[in-house]
């Protein structure tokens, strides 16, 4: 969790309390840190697994100019791609908010295969997680207006 100051179990608490209340759940996530391991990525995906959202969403890390991560990247040439900060103001990075499949910096001691074959496993957590979902909002006949 980046830098947040809450913990694993307080997590789960208020998840199952939601839950017990019959409120659709929603988890985000992000992966692709620096330090990202095999460790801390079968972390994330287990942790997918259990808090058991309806609706899940995992993005890949995005450093943005400005922020310490972004510092840490140009410090340590994990940018994938050349970013020229004289011309950072254009607004050329091509930060894409939007690409879920696009990575931006290499972990520090993660293969960009692994982490991509870690992303496509994700992305068939999420889709089954969505048709369970979808199947179960069905069977509610639940309407949202």
């Amino acid at each position: 969790m980046i830098g947040k100051k809450l913990s694993r179990d307080k997590i789960f608490e208020v998840a199952e309390l939601f839950k017990k209340r019959g409120l659709m759940t929603r988890g985000f996530f992000i992966i692709g840190f620096p330090e990202e391991t095999d460790e801390t990525i079968k972390e994330t995906i287990q942790m997918i697994k259990e808090l058991d959202f309806d609706l899940v969403n995992v993005f890949n890390l995005i450093p943005f100019p400005g922020t310490r991560l972004f510092q840490q990247c140009l410090e340590h040439k994990l940018f994938l791609n050349k970013v020229d900060t004289n011309t950072l103001w254009k607004g050329e990075l091509g930060l894409d908010t939007s690409d879920h499949s696009g990575f931006y910096l290499k972990p520090f001691a993660m293969p960009m295969e692994k982490l991509i074959a870690y992303r496509q496993e994700i992305d068939q957590l999420v889709r089954d997680k969505q048709q369970q979902t979808q199947l179960k909002i069905k069977n509610q006949n639940l309407v949202f207006v």
